[in-house]
């Protein structure tokens, strides 16, 4: 039985970027003529394979067949969890938005203790993401030389093209040029993942190609031209480099880096794209804030954003604040945020002290993320991908060190 968990718990994790799935519920609203994905809640093949793995363990911890000891070295972190979804939907503005929210909070946080425990062992599980991801890579590549959508939305693609509003572009020498998605939303939640996988893949010296998914990888996450994730990149992974004791990633791995670093600083210094978008979400966020130091709840940012925008939102402008940290006090409450605070911090710390290279690597790598993008909160796949990466985090700073 508890083999049969792993493996549906293995296959949660390689099918979290596939959105094959039905609209499950929405918030009835007047004021929205168009689809919102942030007040809309789906429910997934990999949440039935998530169901499955469910089902198939808690008999085993109920009969005590599974050791739950490790967890009184977190259960402070696992108290400071529970307490911020409290905060953050006792005071909800949308107690049913907010409790679908929380509903999916809980399941990652439930496998992100399944990992820590290692009952999901953590080498299969990042094997599962590497091979998820390659998935995502390849399709993206297609994306990008086609300039559209392959038709795979029957995979979870998203239709795309060129010339579609809302559809994450680059615009070089007048010209505009689709930006790749794979599975996922956005290009900028790709190259997370791209990111995280790059960092499993040079960890994992027994891990298969690993030369060319390195290569693969690295050519992907340049093209995605996630800023945020460039920035991560290069100030988290000279920290796994230089704290990693193996052998470094061969020169394929730079060679994307160094072919495309004209496009790159086109990227970073010549397209200010989304800037002005981005700053009429802070001005929201901040008096969103002011206005409910409690919080709005959980997943309600977009339902109030159009209150303190000091402009007209188009359909496509209806998201969250491009800040996780503004993201979470305009939800949760500054109460809320403040206890998460503390809770990162010491994580981010207990690493440091430890001198634990990966986690270290995670720890700065997902605070520069959070700093420029709100998917870790505001979507599923983000949802999974902050908890999967901090459980492994906590497993080498707490569960190792025993």
């Amino acid at each position: 039985m508890l083999r049969l968990a792993k493996i549906c718990f293995l296959g949660f994790i390689f099918l979290m970027p596939f959105r094959i799935d039905f609209l499950l519920w929405q918030v009835p609203s007047l004021n929205f003529s168009f689809f919102n994905p942030y007040l809309s809640h789906f429910l997934s093949l990999a949440d039935l394979v998530f169901l499955g793995g469910f089902l198939l363990i808690c008999p085993l911890v109920f009969l005590g067949r599974l050791s739950l000891a490790p967890l009184r070295k977190i259960w402070k972190l696992i108290a400071l969890f529970v307490l911020c979804l409290f905060l953050g939907f006792v005071f909800s503005k949308n107690l049913a938005n907010s409790a679908f929210y929380i509903l999916r909070m809980l399941q990652f946080g439930f496998l992100s203790l399944l990992v820590y425990l290692e009952v999901v062992p953590s080498r299969l599980a990042t094997r599962a993401f590497v091979l998820s991801v390659a998935v995502s890579a390849f399709v993206g590549l297609l994306q990008l030389l086609f300039q559209q959508s392959l038709g795979l939305s029957f995979l979870g693609e998203s239709v795309l093209a060129r010339d579609m509003l809302g559809v994450a572009k680059i615009d070089i020498f007048g010209d505009k040029f689709m930006r790749p998605y794979g599975f996922f939303p956005h290009p900028n939640i790709f190259a997370a993942y791209l990111l995280f996988g790059i960092f499993f893949i040079f960890v994992d010296q027994k891990i298969r190609f690993r030369p060319f998914l390195a290569a693969f990888f690295a050519l992907m996450f340049v093209l995605t031209l996630s800023r945020s994730a460039l920035l991560a990149m290069l100030v988290a992974f000279p920290l796994l480099a230089l704290g990693q004791r193996k052998k470094a990633f061969s020169f394929s791995f730079f060679l994307p880096f160094l072919l495309f670093i004209p496009l790159l600083l086109v990227r970073f210094f010549l397209d200010s794209s989304g800037f002005a978008e981005r700053s009429v979400y802070v001005k929201a966020a901040a008096l969103m804030i002011k206005d409910n130091f409690l919080g709005v709840g959980v997943g309600n940012f977009t339902l109030f954003a159009q209150k303190y925008a000091e402009t007209k939102l188009m359909p496509w402008m209806f998201q969250p604040v491009h800040n996780f940290f503004l993201l979470f006090g305009a939800e949760f409450g500054l109460v809320a945020f403040a206890l998460f605070v503390v809770g990162f911090t010491k994580v981010f710390y207990d690493a440091l002290m430890a001198k634990k290279a990966f986690s270290l690597s995670v720890m700065v790598a997902l605070f520069t993320l959070m700093l420029f993008d709100h998917y870790f909160l505001s979507l599923v796949s983000g949802q999974f991908l902050f908890a999967f990466v901090f459980s492994l985090v906590l497993r080498e700073v707490y569960f190792d060190d025993r």
